[in-house]
């Protein structure tokens, strides 16, 4: 759980220095740079957001899964010793 922490925290240290714009977006920020400063920033900003959104989500179901399927397999574990102790 302190791996997938520190894991987290560089990803989201370096993600503020990256440039994540596609083409046409470049190309409408470049053409209303004169009068939109703040604007390009956000839009910057926004796809990063964007991105960061599908890998958070199966992140957090990955960890679900996997907390879920480590419970199944105590609880099997247990049956599984349960019935042999009843049949000795």
């Amino acid at each position: 759980m302190k791996r997938l922490f520190h894991i987290i925290a560089l990803i989201w240290l370096s993600a503020n220095s990256l440039l994540g714009q596609c083409a046409m977006c470049r190309a409408t920020v470049e053409t209303h740079a004169r009068t939109a400063e703040n604007k390009a920033a956000g839009l910057n900003s926004a796809i990063l957001f964007l991105l960061v959104i599908p890998y958070v989500c199966a992140a957090i179901f990955w960890y679900v899964w996997k907390t879920n399927k480590k419970k199944t397999e105590i609880q099997n574990r247990k049956i599984k010793e349960g019935l042999l102790a009843t049949e000795k």
